[in-house]
């Protein structure tokens, strides 16, 4: 069997290059707000659902979804696109229940297995990722953070289970060489540098203990975006690879420029200036290997979308110049940051923008802003941590939203909500004619034969 494998500055496969050019599968074995339509968290929507719809509804739409979201037909199309690399964002709830020290749940792995076997007939390379850690790893609701807790790294018991998980899942697919690789944690928020450096050596040295075949791919600090908090020890290994975020509109100015390359404030940026937003996330001097890119993206309803989408574009032409590796976010979704979304005559996209829902999640932004003006007068010197305190308390609003938004289900048969979750089978979508277009061109750009 042959593994793709880091060689210096590259990655291979029996001693030929490969360039790794795809796309996260979210919304499949880790599901967001955005990306659904529902507030707060999996866990919760999950629990949620059960608890007022009952048992039968919840598998009416769960199963139909997780069923029809993922299957033959998205694969297929994925491939027709030039990608050969599709990421798996993964929720540990899917493989361990909470509160319990013994085994794992089957039918998490066997999500996988199907995953692999539909890759593996358009010969697509998986990269399996965590995403959401027990005691959360960061606080955000992509890391399953309720009220904006982040428990991880206070309690080695948290560490440990992650490390037992990550074990199982490498001598499962150990000699599986459709897996290209094991992203160990997405987006850490790690206060502590010395606990951040210990945890990522002793998860992976606990992997090479069962899979000696596979590349790890170890995420930067802060959200992918601090290469300094990789130690070269890390590297002592040479199939580990560094993995960074980046999404460009949250550095200034180029979330707010509305036309690029252009003008902001009587001072040019264009390729140079914008290509620096990189500096903090690369270190090629010190660690020489290939760089994988885990999530960039663009949000579709930015109000200077062409801008957004002309960055876009550069930014991916320059991964392709450095040779990095990457994964765009995401495939489908409601639209939001989806290259396929479901269209807007389905089941579940009318139910999910019907005003009495849509002002719900609307709500909060309304709030929000009202009393952000209120604590910006009071204490104007809390101003810049406003935005992440706003952010935090949202947790809070969405804890009250859902329960609110489900209701609005109890009058569907469970036809209705198997035919709402069908909204997201491929056949249901249209794909983002201008996302389609740029990340096409650059996945077949000097494509391997």
């Amino acid at each position: 069997m042959s593994f793709i494998k880091v060689q210096d500055r590259k990655l291979v496969r029996a001693g030929q290059p490969i360039h790794l050019r795809g796309l996260n599968i979210g919304n499949y074995m880790q599901v967001e707000y955005y990306m659904i339509g529902l507030p707060w968290t999996e866990y919760k929507m999950r629990a949620f659902f059960r608890q007022i719809l009952g048992e039968q509804a919840f598998h009416a739409f769960w199963d139909t979804y997780m069923e029809v979201s993922m299957a033959e037909a998205d694969f297929a199309f994925i491939k027709s696109c030039g990608f050969n690399l599709v990421a798996l964002p993964m929720n540990y709830r899917h493989f361990l229940k909470d509160g319990t020290t013994g085994g794992f749940d089957p039918k998490g792995f066997a999500l996988v297995d199907r995953f692999i076997a539909l890759a593996r007939q358009q010969g697509l390379y998986v990269m399996l990722s965590l995403h959401a850690a027990p005691g959360v790893q960061a606080r955000d609701w992509n890391a399953e953070s309720l009220y904006g807790e982040a428990y991880f790294w206070d309690h080695e018991f948290f560490r440990r289970q992650t490390i037992q998980l990550w074990q199982e899942i490498a001598a499962r697919y150990k000699d599986e060489p459709q897996v290209a690789g094991y992203k160990i944690l997405n987006e850490p928020l790690c206060p502590d540098q010395a606990v951040f450096h210990r945890f990522n050596m002793d998860t992976t040295r606990a992997i090479r203990e069962v899979d000696p075949n596979h590349v790890l791919i170890v995420s930067s600090n802060y959200w992918g975006k601090i290469i300094d908090n990789l130690e070269d020890e890390l590297f002592e290994d040479e199939q580990i690879m560094p993995c960074l975020h980046c999404y460009h509109s949250q550095f200034a100015p180029f979330g707010q420029m509305r036309k690029y390359p252009g003008i902001y404030r009587g001072k040019k940026y264009g390729r140079e200036e914008f290509a620096a937003i990189l500096d903090p996330s690369v270190d090629e001097k010190r660690i020489p290997r290939p760089y994988f890119v885990g999530e960039f993206g663009v949000y579709t309803k930015a109000p200077n979308l062409e801008a957004q989408f002309a960055m876009l574009d550069e930014l991916t032409g320059i991964f392709n110049e450095r040779g990095y590796h990457w994964a765009f976010w995401d495939y489908k979704d409601l639209g939001d940051m989806g290259l396929v979304f479901p269209m807007v005559e389905t089941p579940w996209a009318k139910f999910v923008n019907r005003e009495d829902v849509v002002s719900l999640r609307r709500g909060y932004h309304r709030s929000g802003q009202k009393m952000k003006a209120i604590l910006k007068k009071a204490a104007p010197e809390m101003e810049d941590s406003l935005g992440h305190l706003l952010g935090q308390s949202a947790h809070h609003w969405d804890a009250l939203a859902l329960p609110l938004v489900l209701e609005k289900l109890k009058a569907c048969s469970l036809r209705d909500l198997e035919a709402m979750a069908r909204s997201f089978a491929f056949e249901n979508c249209q794909v983002h004619p201008e996302k389609h277009a740029i990340l096409t061109k650059y996945a077949l750009e000097g494509k391997d034969v």
